[in-house]
């Protein structure tokens, strides 16, 4: 069997092989794959009872769809590419040839049942990215479903297709972690961040608690998911170095950063 860091880089290296396009990376930037996901979907994988071939091609085409849902929303937030067409353009295109590789990838496997567990997936990432985009969310709490469901859809389903339940709690509260805590990076260097600024545009009372407040709106569902993750981890927790260094370092990260506030 292999490693699982071999396994990591061999999936990472399918990956770039598969969206490479010397056109593409010529006009607009290199997408990224998201590390933390490319590690747990690799460590979920190989949880389940298929072979290394079969974890690199399902790790494989997931990181694909990640960065073909990644690359759309860039042209989604109107202030990236703001009045570049072509950039604009052509990252609708290259979302659209990074989603069609995936499809290929498991069509010639002749995996069609995957690609409609996947098609579920997009679909329910994209209905929770308009709530969030259109502010279509009678509140925090909608807003922070609909959070979840966007981080969440894609790794669910492959746990409810091979069968990793005893999985989910742990994957669920550490992207939604994972996802609050970039958010929260990005406030600190920048002064704004998505998700205040999506809280300012719903209604004046959460714009003004989102002002006043910051980041302290979202601490008890924080609290929540950090509370999950280390219930989870007494029962399930993960086996390999690098994903449970990580899940501590996300943990660490948003005490310091929710003790500081309270400070």
């Amino acid at each position: 069997m292999m490693l699982f860091q071999e396994t990591v880089e061999n999936v990472r290296e399918e990956v770039l092989q598969k969206i490479a396009h010397p056109y593409l990376f010529k006009h607009i930037d290199n997408p990224i794959i998201d590390e933390d996901k490319l590690l747990l979907t690799v460590f979920l994988l190989k949880q389940a009872d298929i072979d290394d071939s079969q974890v690199i091609t399902y790790a494989t085409t997931t990181m694909l769809i990640q960065i073909a849902l990644d690359t759309h929303e860039l042209v989604t937030n109107d202030s990236v590419h703001k009045g570049i067409e072509k950039n604009r353009q052509l990252t609708i295109l290259a979302g659209d040839f990074y989603s069609g590789q995936y499809y290929k990838l498991l069509a010639d496997l002749g995996d069609y049942q995957m690609i409609k567990v996947f098609a579920e997936a997009i679909k329910e990432v994209n209905e929770n990215k308009m709530i969030i985009y259109q502010q279509a969310f009678a509140g925090l709490p909608e807003m922070i479903e609909a959070i979840e469901a966007v981080e969440f859809s894609i790794l669910n389903k492959l746990i409810a297709r091979f069968g990793l339940d005893e999985w989910r709690t742990f994957a669920f509260s550490f992207l939604f972690l994972n996802r609050m805590l970039q958010d929260r990076n990005t406030y600190n260097l920048t002064g704004d961040s998505f998700l205040i600024s999506m809280l300012k545009k719903h209604s004046d009372e959460l714009g003004r608690l989102a002002e006043d407040n910051k980041y302290q709106l979202f601490d008890p569902a924080l609290q929540k998911a950090a509370d999950r993750l280390k219930e989870a981890l007494k029962s399930h927790a993960p086996d390999e170095e690098s994903i449970g260094a990580r899940t501590l370092a996300v943990l660490d990260k948003i005490k310091q950063q929710m003790y500081v506030e309270e400070g």
